[in-house]
């Protein structure tokens, strides 16, 4: 299992596999992939957040089936960017 990790870790990884991030003022943040058109909305939340792990669990999920990145390598490159 990955190690805690902040948002702003997060979403360098997730820009990183080819996600859009963009923020809904007073809403929430969507993830948007759009060779995949998938959509990953996610409560407002500050850089120094950490990123809980239902999250992680379900956008590792969401990924993988949406054949984005296999759970696998979603550890590997989640840890790598948690470094």
């Amino acid at each position: 299992m990955t190690k805690r990790i902040y948002f702003a870790q997060f979403d360098a990884f997730m820009a990183s596999v080819g996600f859009r991030i963009t923020v809904v003022p007073r809403s929430h943040v969507n993830y948007y992939h759009e060779e995949s058109d998938t959509l990953l909305p996610i409560r407002l939340h500050k850089p120094t957040d950490f990123v809980p792990d239902y999250w992680i669990a379900s956008a590792r999920g969401q990924l993988d089936r949406r054949g984005i990145l296999d759970a696998k390598d979603f550890e590997e490159k989640l840890n790598a960017v948690a470094a």
